[in-house]
């Protein structure tokens, strides 16, 4: 009997997702390995050792032995800003501390900004697990169907994009653009959608190949147009600016009377009073 619970004791150990006495992981592939495995919920904590924010939480609630034990029952990452900035530009941390509740399969399903208190986060933590399992029921079943149809893939990316998940939703509709198997309209609507994606996690060069695939696929779509106004967007964000005022100019001589000769119009405009 004892050689029994010894076992069932071990393998419990085995099973919990925190990592030796320390409450937070750095270890942010590990920690969705891990999830993966024990099925439990990956918390992000996104701080900095200059936020002052941060400070008051980590001695405030985060320093509660209870709080502490439900973080430990998760698969819980601190991630500082200044050393993961891939990781805060793709999950568009803006304020700082930033919890981020996710799913074993990655998607977001409780966002915290600033200072937090205790007994919110406690039921926040409270009710990780269920939350968890909910999104990863309804995230299973859009998968089923877009494994039988893949023009239904754009569902699963929706989702991803809904839930705050730029980076998930980028590999998706990126899947599908180059799918020659579905239709050009289908493949340019997800090219829109990437390079909307990659611009806003600040990924500008994927972002200026996306919009090369997706007006090659058909140059006289209006989809095409508006991929093309986006890249003026990307340069923009780039610093670019004569290259962005060169892709607007050319949708105002080829195309001024559609939308995004329009758009292109009152863009340069806006440049030139800057």
């Amino acid at each position: 009997m004892r050689l029994f619970l010894y076992a069932l004791a071990a393998s419990l150990v085995l099973l919990q997702p925190s990592y030796g006495d320390e409450v937070w992981s750095d270890d942010y592939k590990k920690a969705f390995e891990a999830a993966q495995k024990n099925k439990k919920p990956v918390l992000l904590k996104f701080t900095s050792t200059w936020c002052g924010t941060c400070t008051q939480m980590q001695k405030g609630p985060l320093s509660d032995k209870a709080t502490q034990g439900a973080i430990k029952t998760l698969n819980s990452v601190a991630l500082d800003v200044d050393k993961f900035k891939e990781l805060t530009k793709r999950y568009q941390i803006k304020s700082l501390p930033t919890l981020l509740f996710m799913s074993p399969s990655g998607v977001i399903f409780k966002r915290t900004e600033l200072f937090v208190e205790k007994d919110k986060l406690d039921g926040f933590l409270a009710n990780a697990q269920k939350q968890s399992d909910s999104i990863e029921a309804k995230l299973d079943a859009l998968k089923k169907t877009a494994k039988r149809d893949p023009e239904q893939r754009s569902a699963v990316a929706k989702f991803f994009m809904k839930h705050g998940n730029l980076g998930e939703a980028a590999i998706i509709f990126r899947a599908s653009l180059n799918d020659r198997k579905i239709g050009a309209h289908p493949r340019q609507k997800a090219g829109i959608r990437v390079i909307d994606s990659y611009y806003r996690m600040e990924q500008f060069d994927k972002a200026l190949k996306a919009v090369e695939d997706t007006v090659k696929l058909n140059p006289f779509d209006p989809l095409a147009a508006h991929a093309t106004f986006l890249k003026g967007f990307v340069y923009e964000a780039k610093e670019a600016f004569p290259e962005a005022k060169k892709v607007y100019v050319e949708l105002v001589k080829s195309i001024p009377k559609t939308r995004a000769g329009q758009a292109a119009a009152k863009r340069l405009k806006e440049l030139r009073d800057q």
